[in-house]
Protein backbone atom coordinates (compact mmCIF):
# COMPACT_ATOMS: atom_id res chain seq x y z
CA UNK A 1 0.00 0.00 0.00
CA UNK A 2 3.07 2.15 0.27
CA UNK A 3 4.65 2.41 -3.29
CA UNK A 4 0.80 2.58 -4.22
CA UNK A 5 -1.35 4.93 -2.42
CA UNK A 6 0.56 6.55 0.73
CA UNK A 7 3.39 8.28 0.25
CA UNK A 8 3.95 9.17 4.51
CA UNK A 9 4.04 5.25 4.84
CA UNK A 10 6.75 5.08 1.95
CA UNK A 11 8.55 7.39 3.54
CA UNK A 12 8.26 6.06 7.05
CA UNK A 13 9.35 2.40 5.67
CA UNK A 14 12.25 3.96 3.61
CA UNK A 15 13.35 5.75 6.70
CA UNK A 16 12.99 3.21 8.98
CA UNK A 17 12.20 -0.10 7.51
CA UNK A 18 16.22 -1.35 8.76
CA UNK A 19 15.12 -0.22 12.24
CA UNK A 20 11.34 -1.97 12.12
CA UNK A 21 13.17 -5.01 10.82
CA UNK A 22 15.54 -5.03 13.81
CA UNK A 23 13.32 -4.06 16.40
CA UNK A 24 10.80 -6.38 15.42
CA UNK A 25 7.56 -3.57 15.44
CA UNK A 26 8.49 -2.87 19.03
CA UNK A 27 9.54 0.33 20.82
CA UNK A 28 12.66 2.13 19.10
CA UNK A 29 15.40 3.29 21.12
CA UNK A 30 13.71 7.32 21.90
CA UNK A 31 16.66 8.71 19.81
CA UNK A 32 15.20 6.79 16.52
CA UNK A 33 11.55 8.18 17.42
CA UNK A 34 10.40 5.34 20.37
CA UNK A 35 7.32 3.74 19.83
CA UNK A 36 5.96 6.75 17.22
CA UNK A 37 7.59 5.09 14.30
CA UNK A 38 6.43 1.76 14.61
CA UNK A 39 2.74 2.86 15.80
CA UNK A 40 2.38 5.22 12.83
CA UNK A 41 3.60 2.43 10.03
CA UNK A 42 1.61 0.10 11.48
CA UNK A 43 -1.99 2.73 11.93
CA UNK A 44 -1.49 4.04 8.38
CA UNK A 45 -0.60 0.48 6.85
CA UNK A 46 -4.27 -0.15 8.22
CA UNK A 47 -5.61 3.07 7.20
CA UNK A 48 -4.98 2.55 4.04
CA UNK A 49 -6.06 -0.75 3.59
CA UNK A 50 -9.68 -0.45 5.02
CA UNK A 51 -9.99 2.77 2.57
CA UNK A 52 -9.37 0.39 -0.35
CA UNK A 53 -11.16 -2.64 1.00
CA UNK A 54 -14.15 -1.36 3.14
CA UNK A 55 -15.73 0.52 0.21
CA UNK A 56 -15.38 -2.93 -2.17
CA UNK A 57 -15.96 -5.98 0.46
CA UNK A 58 -18.19 -7.44 -2.41
CA UNK A 59 -15.30 -7.30 -5.09
CA UNK A 60 -18.17 -5.37 -7.47
CA UNK A 61 -15.35 -3.46 -8.60
CA UNK A 62 -12.00 -4.86 -9.79
CA UNK A 63 -10.26 -1.94 -10.44
CA UNK A 64 -8.38 -2.64 -7.20
CA UNK A 65 -4.57 -1.19 -5.71
CA UNK A 66 -4.82 -4.05 -3.53
CA UNK A 67 -3.81 -6.01 -6.52
CA UNK A 68 -0.70 -4.49 -7.14
CA UNK A 69 2.45 -7.12 -6.93
CA UNK A 70 -0.60 -9.61 -7.42
CA UNK A 71 -0.57 -9.57 -11.84
CA UNK A 72 2.61 -11.23 -11.95
CA UNK A 73 3.01 -13.46 -9.07
CA UNK A 74 0.68 -16.23 -9.31
CA UNK A 75 2.41 -17.19 -12.44
CA UNK A 76 5.87 -17.67 -10.77
CA UNK A 77 4.34 -19.08 -7.96
CA UNK A 78 3.08 -21.81 -9.58
CA UNK A 79 6.26 -22.70 -11.91
CA UNK A 80 8.59 -22.65 -9.04
CA UNK A 81 6.31 -24.90 -7.08
CA UNK A 82 8.07 -27.95 -7.29
CA UNK A 83 11.76 -26.59 -7.82
CA UNK A 84 12.36 -23.71 -5.60
CA UNK A 85 8.95 -22.82 -3.72
CA UNK A 86 8.94 -19.56 -3.30
CA UNK A 87 5.93 -18.21 -0.24
CA UNK A 88 3.12 -16.11 -1.98
CA UNK A 89 5.03 -12.90 0.02
CA UNK A 90 8.29 -13.47 -1.35
CA UNK A 91 6.51 -14.09 -5.42
CA UNK A 92 4.58 -10.63 -4.65
CA UNK A 93 7.56 -8.84 -3.66
CA UNK A 94 9.47 -9.53 -6.64
CA UNK A 95 5.93 -8.87 -8.91
CA UNK A 96 5.87 -5.58 -6.75
CA UNK A 97 9.43 -4.98 -8.04
CA UNK A 98 8.74 -6.26 -11.89
CA UNK A 99 6.21 -3.37 -11.89
CA UNK A 100 7.89 -0.62 -10.59
CA UNK A 101 10.57 -1.42 -13.44
CA UNK A 102 7.67 -1.55 -15.97
CA UNK A 103 5.81 1.75 -14.53
CA UNK A 104 9.16 3.44 -15.44
CA UNK A 105 9.74 2.19 -18.75
CA UNK A 106 6.06 3.28 -19.30
CA UNK A 107 6.60 6.65 -18.01
CA UNK A 108 4.72 7.01 -15.25
CA UNK A 109 7.65 7.43 -12.77
CA UNK A 110 11.07 8.75 -12.94
CA UNK A 111 14.41 6.96 -12.56
CA UNK A 112 14.87 9.03 -9.25
CA UNK A 113 11.43 7.14 -8.09
CA UNK A 114 11.87 3.98 -9.52
CA UNK A 115 15.72 3.48 -7.69
CA UNK A 116 14.14 4.91 -4.27
CA UNK A 117 11.58 2.61 -4.76
CA UNK A 118 13.70 -0.94 -5.11
CA UNK A 119 15.95 0.42 -2.40
CA UNK A 120 13.35 0.82 -0.05
CA UNK A 121 12.61 -3.16 -1.33
CA UNK A 122 15.99 -4.08 -0.70
CA UNK A 123 16.27 -1.89 3.06
CA UNK A 124 13.58 -4.22 3.97
CA UNK A 125 14.95 -7.27 2.98
CA UNK A 126 12.61 -8.31 -0.11
CA UNK A 127 13.29 -10.21 -2.50
CA UNK A 128 13.42 -8.48 -5.86
CA UNK A 129 14.05 -10.89 -8.56
CA UNK A 130 13.97 -14.66 -9.33
CA UNK A 131 15.03 -16.00 -12.71
CA UNK A 132 12.13 -17.94 -13.80
CA UNK A 133 10.40 -14.90 -14.52
CA UNK A 134 10.44 -14.21 -18.53
CA UNK A 135 8.61 -13.00 -21.17
CA UNK A 136 6.25 -16.34 -21.98
CA UNK A 137 5.28 -16.33 -18.05
CA UNK A 138 4.53 -12.54 -18.14
CA UNK A 139 2.24 -13.39 -21.44
CA UNK A 140 0.56 -16.03 -19.82
CA UNK A 141 -0.13 -13.61 -16.37
CA UNK A 142 -1.82 -11.27 -18.59
CA UNK A 143 -3.28 -13.60 -20.31
CA UNK A 144 -5.16 -14.64 -17.19
CA UNK A 145 -5.48 -11.17 -15.67
CA UNK A 146 -7.32 -10.09 -19.13
CA UNK A 147 -9.89 -13.56 -18.86
CA UNK A 148 -10.48 -13.40 -15.03
CA UNK A 149 -10.78 -9.56 -14.22
CA UNK A 150 -12.30 -8.10 -18.16
CA UNK A 151 -9.91 -6.87 -18.51
CA UNK A 152 -5.81 -5.72 -17.66
CA UNK A 153 -6.56 -3.83 -14.47
CA UNK A 154 -3.37 -3.33 -13.47
CA UNK A 155 -1.79 -1.27 -10.69
CA UNK A 156 0.80 0.56 -10.82
CA UNK A 157 2.62 3.51 -9.32
CA UNK A 158 2.44 7.18 -11.36
CA UNK A 159 4.34 8.93 -8.12
CA UNK A 160 6.18 8.20 -4.86
CA UNK A 161 3.36 6.80 -3.19
CA UNK A 162 0.22 6.97 -5.78
CA UNK A 163 -0.70 4.46 -8.70
CA UNK A 164 -3.39 4.43 -11.32
CA UNK A 165 -5.09 1.24 -13.13
CA UNK A 166 -3.98 0.72 -16.63
CA UNK A 167 -5.52 -1.59 -19.28
CA UNK A 168 -3.69 -0.31 -22.16
CA UNK A 169 0.31 -2.73 -21.51
CA UNK A 170 1.61 -4.09 -24.65
CA UNK A 171 3.85 -7.37 -24.07
CA UNK A 172 6.77 -4.90 -25.85
CA UNK A 173 6.44 -3.13 -22.50
CA UNK A 174 6.40 -5.95 -20.52
CA UNK A 175 9.78 -7.39 -22.28
CA UNK A 176 11.46 -4.06 -22.18
CA UNK A 177 10.42 -4.09 -18.39
CA UNK A 178 11.59 -7.51 -17.91
CA UNK A 179 15.26 -6.64 -19.71
CA UNK A 180 15.77 -3.62 -17.64
CA UNK A 181 14.55 -5.81 -14.31
CA UNK A 182 16.91 -8.04 -14.45
CA UNK A 183 19.88 -5.56 -15.51
CA UNK A 184 18.69 -3.87 -12.26
CA UNK A 185 17.97 -6.31 -9.85
CA UNK A 186 19.74 -9.62 -10.31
Amino acid sequence: MAIVKDAELMELLEEHGSDLIKYKFQDFPAELGGSRVPARVLQVAIQTMLEELAPNLWEDSLNRLVDFGHIFSLELEMDTLFAEKLFHGEAVAIDMAYSVVLAYVRGHIDEQTRDRLLATMVALKLPIFHEMKDSKMCAKAMYERNKFSQGQKVPLPVAYGRSRIFNDITQEQMDEALHLWRTLCQ
